[in-house]
């Protein structure tokens, strides 16, 4: 018996050195970051002494929810299941980052970028080379800005393809004739979809054509550019977001990192679409419109919406909000494909929907769809190796298959609208000891549970008590 309580005393003498040593280098890291956020507010001219996001710094607690009252049945005793968890404080949470403090108005606007574009002369292929090339030695603002990302509706996003998205459009490309994206992965399966993308290598691509690239390996395209020279063994390639400028990269042709190409060559150019000498034959004018919809949360998540002509009624207005409420969260997580190897990193949910002039919340005309691109912000993106989109409405909980959904967008058709819930699945964390419960004999605070498995980590370490069973994972 004195053996077991010298080993017990031992074990919390150890337990409590961890516990202070966690806590200098804690406070070290702090004094550290805090330093350098320092530095890095007092650099540039577009940095404030105060936030100028005009967000309030607020983080949810448990003051912020309410149990509300949902069962309509007076005559029974109430139960859980009669409440529902509100979110009721009206604010959404933010923490103050750099970005908070950058002066907006030093950015950039149409004009301003429209000015460095080149006159067109109608070669598809050579206009595209020539408006990239007129981006080289762009660089991004302090705060991850670039005129691609504002133009795209994402200002502070990774700009990689929003930057070929930019050279398209002002190259007179269509996003019907070479769809436009904001991530690189999302991008090629539409890429894909429309049978743009050549994989056969015994066809080269030209000066002009798009190179889509697989750095780590994994068969997913990281990055892209648009092709400005070719030599006998070397790709010149524009490529933006490029350590944040727009540059040049440069790949042998040989390189198994090149994934495949978009080829320009098919398109057809302005002077070629009339036989010469053959007089123009105007076609009968359809009413073939596309109605646009652009909001942002207070979080920061942009939502695009195109709808085809007589989808929505004339002076619809689209609404996107924050989600908080924490029943819905769990309702998804539930649905969400978890192997026994992986965890639930986060969830971002985010309510939309479509009002006609008169306030009244409306859907899509009957058998009309909607195309619907949810922008994540880097300050919400989650780190994880697998992504899920649900959607959630009055039948329940249901995933959204044909989604693209990566770490910062997810792009989707749809007819019905309501709470749209992005999921991030990856690995444990190597940094705990998982244990499944099999029969727990004392109660474990919550914080030590992650579902039905519980943590055991430095700061929170899990002993056995007797009547426990664990099985380790």
């Amino acid at each position: 018996m004195k053996n077991i309580e010298g080993y017990i005393k031992w074990l919390g003498r150890v337990r409590a050195g961890q516990r202070k040593a966690a806590a200098v280098v804690l406070a070290f890291s702090i004094a550290v970051s805090g330093n350098v956020f320092w530095l890095m507010r007092t650099t540039g001219n577009a940095m404030s002494e105060e936030p100028v996001c005009g967000l309030e710094e607020h983080k949810h607690t448990d003051e912020c929810y309410e149990k509300v009252l949902i069962c309509e049945d007076a005559d029974h005793e109430h139960t859980d299941e009669c409440y529902e968890t509100k979110l009721t404080c009206g604010l959404s949470e933010h923490t103050h980052s750099e970005g908070c403090y950058i002066d907006v108005s030093a950015r950039e606007n149409k004009e301003d970028w429209e000015k460095t574009i080149p006159e067109l002369t109608g070669d598809r292929r050579a206009d595209l080379m020539s408006v990239a090339s007129s981006q080289i030695g762009y660089e991004e603002g302090a705060d991850g800005y670039s005129r691609y990302g504002d133009w795209y509706g994402n200002p502070v996003g990774d700009w990689n393809v929003m930057f070929v998205s930019f050279c398209l459009n002002y190259a007179g490309i269509s996003k019907e004739e070479i769809p436009y994206g904001s991530g690189c992965w999302a991008w090629q399966v539409k890429l894909n979809e429309a049978g743009l993308i050549v994989t056969d290598t015994t066809e080269a691509p030209l000066p002009g054509d798009i190179l889509l690239t697989d750095i780590d390996g994994d068969g997913k395209s990281d990055r892209t550019g648009i092709i400005i020279d070719i030599t006998d063994d070397q790709i010149s390639v524009a490529e933006g977001d490029k350590d944040g400028k727009a540059d040049v990269a440069s790949y042998l042709i040989s390189d198994e990192k090149i994934a495949g190409y978009v080829s320009v060559k098919s398109l057809v150019t302005a002077d070629e679409s009339e036989p010469a000498g053959e007089e123009s034959v105007p076609e009968e004018i359809t009413d073939t419109a596309v109605s646009e919809f652009d909001a942002v949360t207070d979080s920061g998540i942009r939502v695009h919406a195109s709808a085809p002509a007589g989808a929505f009624p004339e002076g619809t207005v689209m609404s996107v909000a924050d989600v908080s409420d924490k029943d819905v969260i769990a309702r998804v997580e539930e649905a969400a494909d978890v192997k026994d190897d992986k965890e639930i990193k986060g969830s971002i949910a985010v309510d939309i929907a479509f009002a006609d002039t008169e306030g009244n919340e409306i859907e899509p005309s009957e058998g009309m769809a909607v195309d619907v691109n949810i922008a994540i912000p880097d300050d919400k993106q989650l780190k994880a190796s697998d992504y899920q989109l649900f959607h959630v409405n009055e039948e329940g909980v249901e995933e959204v298959k044909d989604a693209r959904v990566s770490r910062n967008e997810a792009a989707f058709t749809t007819d019905g609208f309501s709470i749209y819930v992005f999921t991030a699945t990856g690995q444990r964390d190597k940094d705990e000891v998982h244990a499944y419960i099999a029969t727990a004999g004392t109660n474990i605070p919550a914080d030590q549970m992650n579902g039905d498995y519980i943590k055991n980590t430095i700061d929170y370490p899990y002993m056995l008590m007797p009547g426990d069973e664990i099985v380790l994972i």
